[in-house]
């Protein structure tokens, strides 16, 4: 990887990162406000849509990962500390960052392989999450629910992912391939630029953590 690379690795793990993160907190923050039944569920969604995107126009391996840690460094200062929903964030990333580097061919049409990754990275992430806040950490909240709580999570909570994801991860996959070979390709994000745009996401997180916006 030579220094432009990089950068621009760096850039878009910031970036995308970022965006999951506001994800999590405005919208998650919402959502459990509001009381809205498996509220994961619409959250993975969002994030699913991000990888997807980020994949495409970063298709190296570890940086979804990477993302995953942003994201979860966003929302661990700029919302309350909960340790489940900072690892769960990570679990997705690393858990989709493996499937994608296995899966996702560089390919304009949409193959098996580009269909199975949404459900195998959420039941897998799910199952991995589960399994490890009840029986390693064993996070009280999960110790008391026991084996139920796993297996309702990993399959019905995850299954109703799953199911959405194998529109949003092919149609964002689509989407961004030709976008990055289309249209957009002739934009030209500059290092400053996008900076900017990272820097001004940690700024509206940190303005609302405060209590000056919501």
């Amino acid at each position: 990887m030579n220094k432009k690379e990089g950068i621009r690795l760096l850039t878009g793990v910031l970036f995308f990162g970022s965006v999951w993160g506001m994800i999590e907190v405005f919208l998650g923050g919402f959502l459990y406000k509001q009381d809205i039944p498996r509220s994961s569920v619409i959250l993975a969604a969002g994030a699913l849509f991000v990888l997807s995107a980020a994949r495409i126009w970063m298709p190296r391996r570890g940086s979804s990962t990477l993302i995953g840690v942003v994201a979860a460094l966003y929302k661990l200062i700029n919302a309350a500390p909960f340790i489940c929903h900072l690892f769960g964030i990570f679990a997705l990333g690393f858990v989709f960052d493996a499937a994608a580097s296995l899966f996702l061919k560089e390919k304009t049409r949409i193959k098996m392989g580009t269909i199975l990754l949404g459900p195998v990275s959420v039941l897998v992430s799910n199952l991995f999450f589960a399994v490890f806040m009840t029986y390693i950490v064993r996070y009280f909240f999960w110790v008391e629910g026991g084996l139920g709580k796993v297996l309702n999570h990993t399959f019905i909570s995850g299954g109703m992912t799953a199911l959405l994801s194998l529109l949003i991860v092919p149609g964002t996959i689509l989407w961004a391939r030709r976008a990055k070979s289309g249209s957009l390709s002739q934009w030209k994000f500059g290092f400053e630029v996008v900076v900017a745009a990272v820097l001004l996401f940690w700024v509206i997180g940190w303005i609302n953590h405060a209590g000056f916006l919501f």
